[in-house]
């Protein structure tokens, strides 16, 4: 969590990091759990993270989640220094069924894996919040083979929910045209990479500074143990 806070920190958005440190220490005050997106995401891997944040706005993962406008008010109380962008989910408006999306099978031929809600974990409430806000369960996350079918990909995707994609490199986007013959049109941009938000969260990243911080510990060991020797030589 430590790492996570500091990631909350580096967003720089009005003193967020104090708000939540204020809630650890007050947490018998409210009747739900308080959650924010980036405290409580777990990302696998550096590519899902580089997907996340190209589809994510910033805003969004800073956000305060609260279970009642009750808690809500405790929290941005007028009194306190700290300015929170806040929202309230009651756990009666949680419901991650509506969230499972099913690739079909002509979508797995054009190279589709996934959809961007199965690029990371977090607690229910604060997944219900980004697929509110960003759609998550119906954005396909697809190939290097992708590319390769966007005219066939714009066809077969005119009846169904899906205006947005992902591949390896590209962010696509449909829009129906309001005029006319209601034409789909589409927008492709590259991917910004690096991620630089979620690195933090990933599972990968954990373990790297793990073994890190391990290797740097046995060297400072070995040294310990060669320091007699050195001494003994002179």
């Amino acid at each position: 969590m430590d790492k996570r806070l500091r990631a909350l920190e580096n967003l720089r958005c009005n003193m967020a990091d104090e708000a939540w440190r204020w809630y650890q220490e007050n947490r018998d005050r409210f009747s739900h759990p308080v959650y924010v997106p980036i405290l409580h995401m777990t990302v696998p891997n550096s590519e899902s993270a580089m997907l996340l944040e190209n589809l994510l706005a910033v805003r969004d993962l800073p956000m305060f989640i609260f279970g009642s406008k009750s808690d809500e008010a405790i929290l941005t109380d007028a009194r306190h220094k700290w300015k929170l962008n806040s929202t309230v989910i009651p756990p009666a408006q949680v419901d991650t069924s509506s969230l499972k999306t099913t690739l079909t099978g002509d979508m797995k031929r054009f190279g589709f894996t996934r959809f961007a809600v199965d690029l990371f974990t977090a607690p229910d409430v604060v997944k219900q919040y980004l697929c509110n806000v960003a759609r998550l369960h119906q954005v396909p996350i697809g190939s290097a083979q992708t590319n390769d079918a966007y005219e066939a990909i714009k066809t077969a995707f005119i009846s169904t929910p899906f205006r947005l994609y992902l591949t390896d490199r590209y962010r696509v986007q449909f829009t129906v045209s309001k005029y006319g013959s209601h034409e789909i049109l589409g927008q492709q941009s590259e991917l910004r990479k690096p991620a630089r938000l979620l690195l933090a969260h990933s599972s990968s990243f954990d373990e790297s500074k793990s073994l890190e911080e391990e290797r740097q510990r046995l060297r400072n060991k070995v040294n310990v143990l060669r320091l007699p020797q050195l001494v003994s030589f002179c």
